[in-house]
């Protein structure tokens, strides 16, 4: 459509100019309109014997003089406009030679205007002629503009495409962990106070969140100082009244800060944020533990269980650490998931940013 709007077709001015630069003369054709229009006049003036003479000498005459020009025309084709114009003076020597003959048979005394309107009726002819194939080549050349104009679009539609394809992944990404996890406690909170008639309470959880949306990671650097304990305890507290969650962490994990404590925070985050809005859970248990070399997450639910689906936002971020995750249903009869990420000590501390 914008192609459409942007492409402009030929005038008549454009379309003559192109039939002059390109295109041959057509001897045929121009011998058919010749005889078809003169003959009436021919045979009126001079008779059936001289006016069907004049007219074979005439058709005669276009043909030699437009075939050796059409030569020229593909042997210098940087000279078209220059030959054309030649021939086109040329084709109409018949018109004028003739003129003075006519005037003595009939005794009639041609005008200049009329001998004028009969010479540009005769350039008419052979321009009008000639467009037979300037018509399929102006069509052509139409189509291939219109056609790259498409591509064109084409190529700047995909590459914007790929722009905001990376854009949507980069805020999705932004808001999938800790943003995700506290719109989603403000939503249930709004439920719950809007079930229980209060107010007060749901127009406090909205103007949170809309807090969190304006600034949705205002507290980055305040979490690099925090422990391990310390961010879950955050996490936890966002839950309280809508889920019952509980974190049983080792000693030896407990008291970590810095990336490698955050790293960890955002995948119990994310894990208890996917039970809750994937399976609907109401209660959530949380271990994290040494295990030789690897840091083990485990956390289970009372949700639906797991479902089926193409991995997500959520697999993406366990993943990026390099270690492995699975999601099972639980076997001890009680319902719901439990995901196990098992976390290499040496990627426990690398940046996503990498």
């Amino acid at each position: 459509e914008r192609a459409r709007r942007r492409h402009r077709t030929p005038g008549f001015l454009p379309a003559i100019g192109n039939i002059i630069r390109y295109q041959p003369f057509r001897p045929v054709a121009v011998s058919i309109v010749y005889v078809v229009t003169a003959i009436p006049r021919e045979v009126s003036d001079f008779g059936w014997t001289i006016g069907l003479g004049l007219l074979i000498t005439t058709v005669a005459f276009i043909f030699a003089i437009m075939l050796p020009l059409n030569r020229a025309l593909e042997r210098w084709p940087d000279h078209h406009v220059s030959i054309y114009l030649v021939g086109l003076v040329l084709i109409q020597t018949p018109t004028v030679l003739l003129n003075p003959l006519r005037e003595q048979v009939t005794g009639e005394v041609s005008t200049a205007g009329a001998l004028l309107v009969t010479t540009v009726f005769g350039s008419i002819v052979v321009i009008g002629t000639s467009s037979f194939g300037s018509w399929n080549r102006t069509r052509k050349e139409v189509i291939a503009d219109f056609q790259r104009e498409v591509n064109e679009d084409a190529i700047a539609t995909l590459a914007r495409g790929e722009a905001l394809a990376k854009a949507t992944m980069d805020v999705a990404l932004v808001l999938h962990g800790s943003v995700q996890s506290q719109l989603h406690a403000c939503a249930m909170t709004i439920d719950e106070a809007a079930r229980n008639g209060d107010m007060v309470e749901v127009n406090r959880a909205l103007m949170q969140a809309r807090a969190i949306l304006a600034q949705p990671d205002l507290d980055r650097i305040e979490r690099q100082s925090r422990t391990l304990s310390e961010l879950i305890d955050a996490q936890t507290a966002q839950w309280s009244g809508l889920l019952a969650v509980t974190v049983n962490t080792d000693p030896a994990s407990s008291g970590m800060k810095g990336l490698r404590a955050e790293h960890v925070a955002d995948i119990v985050e994310e894990a208890i944020a996917n039970a809750v809005h994937h399976g609907a859970a109401r209660a959530v248990s949380v271990w994290i533990a040494w295990e030789g070399e690897h840091l083990t997450i485990t956390v289970q639910d009372n949700g639906s269980g797991p479902g089926e689906g193409s991995p997500g936002l959520g697999s993406r971020l366990f993943s990026s650490f390099g270690g492995r995750w699975e999601l099972d249903a639980r076997t001890d009869g009680a319902g719901g998931s439990v995901l196990t990420i098992c976390l290499p000590t040496s990627h426990a501390a690398e940046s996503f940013s990498r």
